[in-house]
């Protein structure tokens, strides 16, 4: 029961850190040309 509850947490962050690292990698490619504007 506690090993099933882990794996599901563990996907979950997982998921969680891929979406993040996405979303962040998209935010730095959209605030580049910002900076080379300037």
């Amino acid at each position: 029961m506690l090993t099933c509850l882990l794996k599901k947490l563990e996907n979950h962050l997982s998921w969680t850190l891929m979406v993040f690292g996405v979303f962040s990698l998209d935010l730095s490619r959209r605030t580049l040309p910002l900076k080379q504007e300037i």
